[in-house]
């Protein structure tokens, strides 16, 4: 079987569904290592799948974002694309 790296930017909305993924492939046979913020640590480790952790400012708590980020705080929500388009 196949040795698969999940590799998820820390934050549940990223993490939960490839959790899912990843268990199932696990069941499956393969081996999953998935890297993501410690904070989801034991939810990763509870669901039967081998954790390592991101490293430096990767390695945040999602809760903790505008304290890192102070930016975030008035940032407009979304993503803006601001590429000029011509037809």
């Amino acid at each position: 079987m196949s040795h698969i790296l999940f590799c998820v930017t820390p934050t549940p909305g990223h993490v939960n569904p490839l959790i899912l993924l990843a268990k199932h492939l696990h069941s499956r046979g393969h081996g999953i290592l998935f890297q993501t913020a410690d904070v989801f640590k034991s939810q990763i480790e509870a669901a039967g799948l081998e954790f390592t952790a991101l490293e430096g400012l990767a390695n945040h708590d999602h809760r903790e974002s505008k304290k890192i980020w102070p930016e975030l705080a008035t940032a407009e929500p979304g993503i803006h694309c601001r590429v000029a388009v011509s037809l």
